[in-house]
């Protein structure tokens, strides 16, 4: 086995940097899964950033990047996220039906047998759902003797919460995931900063780039293999905009050490300085 893990890209178009941005992941993706012979891309849930606000230009240019990826010979397989799945009456309902021809949608739990591995993946589900998922692929995958894998996208509390995720109190705990079960190891989306798990049993793969200010440790893809120790931090190979906080009160603050503006630039400033550093740094919040 040997793949790309990703998550969390949250793909919008609220402006067309937002899009740029966006399709360029799935093509830097496709970018190291080819530079390290990695036939497949996993992107555990939160492909998308907006559960309802969709539209139509979004869609057809995912689906064209998408069509693009596979014919390059690279298959991608999504897990469904929380922002992936809009109808809380119908959870299997997701926009990314659309794409079925395009990915390996992995809209319900289901187990990959490798010869060197069993990969467990279960979509994002309401609390008792997910648990009782998560036990149903848990039993199927004890029957291997070769390393066993979860990849899936949940939120528990032992995970350290980025500014840009969604602070919502989550039941799950770590021991919902049956961990000792996973001797592959345990790789999740959902929180955007990149993590281990306590017990260095898994981690959480992160964000490929920060998605505000505040974030941290949103360092890039992984590659992974069938032992948790085979993994490995892939740079992204196009540089994205980070989120960088000044402050100038006088000006010997000045000049701003590593200011650039193909970032998100806001500047704490005083009434006596805001005129300097509104001309010095026009693009700046």
């Amino acid at each position: 086995m040997n793949l790309i893990f990703t998550c969390d890209w949250h793909i919008s178009d609220d402006t067309p940097e937002d899009l740029t941005y966006g399709l360029q992941i799935i093509r830097d993706a496709c970018t190291l899964a080819l530079a390290h012979k990695c036939s497949h891309i996993v992107v555990a849930g939160d492909f998308f950033h907006y559960k309802h606000k969709l539209s139509p230009r979004l869609l057809v240019a995912v689906q064209e990047t998408l069509r693009w990826v596979r014919r390059q010979g690279v298959g991608v397989i999504v897990i469904p996220g929380n922002h992936d799945r809009p109808d809380s009456n119908d959870p299997n309902w997701t926009p990314l039906l659309l794409f079925k021809q395009d990915c390996i949608l992995v809209n319900e739990s289901r187990i990959l047998v490798e010869p060197d591995c069993v990969i467990a993946m279960v979509p994002w589900f309401a609390p008792d759902k997910y648990r009782e998922e998560v036990k149903a692929v848990a039993h199927q995958c004890l029957g291997y003797n070769v390393p066993r894998i979860l990849i899936s996208h949940v939120s528990i509390q032992e995970g350290k919460v980025s500014p840009s995720n969604t602070r919502l109190t989550t039941p799950i705990k770590l021991a919902d995931l049956l961990p000792g079960i996973w001797n592959g190891g345990i790789y999740l989306g959902d929180y955007h900063a990149a993590q281990e798990l306590p017990g260095a049993v898994g981690m959480y793969g992160g964000a490929p780039a920060p998605k505000t200010f505040g974030d941290f440790d949103c360092l890039g893809m992984w590659r992974i293999g069938p032992h948790f120790q085979d993994k490995q931090l892939l740079q992204m190979p196009t540089r994205y905009p980070q989120f960088k906080s000044w402050r100038v009160d006088e000006p010997t603050d000045l000049p701003l050490q590593g200011y650039d503006s193909r970032d998100k630039n806001r500047v704490f400033v005083n009434d006596k300085m805001a005129v300097t550093v509104s001309y010095h740094y026009p693009g700046a919040r």
